[in-house]
C-alpha cells in the first residue's frame, strides 16, 4: 500500500511539474503573430503577343483618262437644191403600119401590139438640158423595148433605126421612123431637139411622110 501511495504522489507532483514548466515558458514566449493567409500566386501565362502586320494599300492604277475630243462645230453646209424634172409625153406608135403588115402577112406581127401603140406616156420627166433622142433611149431601155440607131458624125444626129423589129423600109420605099413635137415635125434630128417642160413628143412609123400631118 505504501509503494501505490508513493506512486499516485510522485504522478501528481510530476504533473504539477509539467504544468508549471508549461506555465514558465507561455509566459515568456511572446504571441504567437497571427499567420498570414497562404496566398496561391497563379503566374498567368503570357498571351500570345498578336503582331498586326499593316496591310499594303493597293497602289491606285492610273487609267488614262482620254482626252475629249471637241465636238464638231456644226456648220451651216450648203444645201444642194434638187434637180428641176420637167415632164412632157411620150407616144411610140406604128398604126399606119398595121394594115400592110396583115396584108403581107409579116412576122413582125407577133412582136407588135395588135393596137399599134408601143409606148403611151403621158407624163415622162427629163432634166433640163435633155433632148428628145435622150428621153426616147430612156424609156425604151427601162421597159426593155428593142431598138436601133445610128449616129451621124457629120450632123452630130442619131438617126433612129428601129423599133420593136419594125425597121425603115418593112413597109415600103417611104416607110421609115420619123418624129414631131407639139403635132410639127421637126427640122432637126431628134439628139439636136432640147425639150421643154410640156412637150408633147411622137414616134411615127410612117409609110408616107403625110403620115406626120395627120
Amino acid at each position: 500500500m505504501k509503494n501505490k501511495s508513493f506512486i499516485q504522489k510522485a504522478v501528481t507532483a510530476a504533473i504539477f511539474l509539467c504544468f508549471l514548466l508549461f506555465t514558465g515558458c507561455s509566459s515568456q514566449m511572446s504571441p504567437l503573430a497571427p499567420r498570414e493567409p497562404l496566398t496561391s500566386t497563379v503566374t498567368p501565362a503570357p498571351s500570345p503577343t498578336i503582331t498586326v502586320v499593316p496591310t499594303a494599300e493597293p497602289t491606285p492604277v492610273s487609267t488614262p483618262v482620254p482626252e475629249e475630243t471637241p465636238a464638231p462645230t456644226e456648220t451651216s453646209a450648203p444645201v444642194s437644191s434638187p434637180e428641176v424634172m420637167n415632164v412632157c409625153s411620150l407616144t411610140v406608135q406604128c398604126i399606119n403600119a398595121m394594115p400592110y403588115l396583115k396584108k403581107c402577112n409579116s412576122p413582125k406581127l407577133e412582136y407588135l401590139p395588135q393596137s399599134g401603140v408601143i409606148l403611151a406616156l403621158e407624163q415622162a420627166t427629163f432634166q433640163d438640158g435633155e433632148t428628145v433622142f435622150d428621153l426616147l433611149k430612156r424609156e425604151l431601155s427601162a421597159r426593155g423595148i428593142p431598138f436601133e440607131f445610128n449616129v451621124n458624125p457629120m450632123f452630130q444626129s442619131a438617126y433612129i433605126e428601129g423599133i420593136c423589129t419594125l425597121y425603115e423600109f418593112d413597109c415600103g420605099e417611104q416607110s421609115g421612123w420619123l418624129y414631131r413635137v407639139n403635132h410639127k415635125p421637126a427640122s432637126v434630128g431628134c439628139s439636136q431637139y432640147p425639150l421643154a417642160s410640156g412637150d408633147v413628143v411622137e414616134f411615127i412609123y410612117t409609110v408616107s411622110y403625110g403620115d406626120l400631118y395627120e
